[in-house]
């Protein structure tokens, strides 16, 4: 593969390595997003709790506990969706981050690649620099003995 190819795949490789990172942040924001919302939730529910505990010990109607317990029921409700929206969530970072991975690891690899072939040359350069260099002190000894 020419340099110039290898270059061209060594771009697109960072590109779908940022690509992914872009989508990792994105993903995290929305779990983070998603477990500030069941936060809320939790809070929400303990205040009411307590308000119904307070209600309760200074003898509340029939009425307003079934609305609290009510309340209380599609807030429960609500909790579990947001934890399936949690766990949803999570996955999708999970798995994201495992593209990233892929991507990153793909890009080492081919940085890799050019760095051993780069290497590779440099190499080659200097042992034919070497032998260039020694090949021309022959000539130059033969040549001083051939004028003695």
């Amino acid at each position: 593969m020419t340099s110039r190819r290898l270059d061209a795949v060594r771009r697109w490789l960072r590109h779908k390595e940022h690509a992914a990172a872009r989508i990792v942040d994105a993903a995290r924001r929305e779990r983070a997003k998603a477990v500030q919302q069941l936060d809320d939730l939790d809070a929400l529910r303990a205040e009411y709790l307590t308000a119904l505990r307070e209600r309760t010990a200074a003898g509340a109607s029939a009425e307003e506990m079934r609305a609290f317990h009510g309340f209380l029921g599609s807030l429960e409700a609500a909790r579990r969706a947001q934890q399936v929206r949690v766990e949803a969530e999570q996955q999708t970072a999970t798995r994201a981050n495992e593209f990233w991975l892929r991507a990153y690891r793909e890009r080492l690899g081919v940085d890799t690649l050019v760095e051993r072939r780069a290497e590779r040359e440099r190499h080659h350069e200097q042992k034919t620099a070497n032998r260039d260099a020694s090949e021309r002190h022959v000539h130059v000894r033969r040549d001083v003995r051939r004028d003695d």
